[in-house]
């Protein structure tokens, strides 16, 4: 898997950081201690390649701007 986009480092003091670590912890929750006592990355794809091993098969997932 291939992601092509931007990181954006989202602040302790941002409004969405409390809903995307609890997001985080719903999933993962050591992934969001960790993530709370360093840096919370919001990715924004652009596109997304699928591959499997040495298959020549790809899939391609656009994202609008």
């Amino acid at each position: 898997m291939v992601i092509e986009g931007r990181a954006l480092e989202v602040a302790k003091g941002d409004p969405s950081y409390a809903g995307l670590l609890e997001e985080l912890a719903a999933k993962n929750r050591m992934a969001a201690v960790f993530t709370d006592s360093g840096i919370l990355f919001r990715l924004m794809p652009r596109r997304i390649l699928l591959m499997k091993g040495f298959d020549a098969t790809r899939y391609t997932v656009d994202f609008e701007a």
